[in-house]
């Protein structure tokens, strides 16, 4: 890539949450690509892809299992919406064990973290400016 990197004065200090945010665990992506297969088939498959990119990556290594993520900021907000209903439907029916509702819990908040580093990047005072 031909990139320009800002000079070391120009960079903004390093955030480990949001470096933190942007991988990912496989089981966090396969345990929504569960949540997401039945009601929001696109928002599985696009897990899914993440999750088979990822395994033909690291083939000879399994034990890598932090998947970093660079998706679109769309694509975010509707998978934690979509997880966000699965996550209420879930919450309103009899059907899921504790451990369930801890593991979608755990999920959603996982995505919600991702989804505040891309609001923590953003600065407000450059919105609507052309430079």
């Amino acid at each position: 890539m031909d990139k320009q990197h800002p000079s070391f004065s120009e960079s903004l200090p390093i955030n480990p949450l949001v470096i933190s945010a942007s991988y990912f665990s496989q089981d966090c992506l396969e345990f929504s690509f569960h949540c997401l297969r039945e009601e929001h088939p696109s928002l599985a498959l696009i897990v899914q892809n993440l999750l088979a990119e990822s395994r033909a990556e690291h083939q000879h290594n399994m034990q890598d299992k932090l998947i970093p993520l660079e998706l679109d900021v769309h694509i975010i907000s509707d998978i934690v919406t979509a997880l966000s209903e699965v996550a209420q439907q879930a919450a309103q029916s009899d059907e899921h064990s504790k451990q369930e509702m801890i593991t979608i819990h755990q999920t959603l908040l996982d995505w919600l973290l991702y989804a505040q580093s891309f609001l923590d990047t953003i600065n407000p005072l450059a919105i609507g400016r052309d430079d």
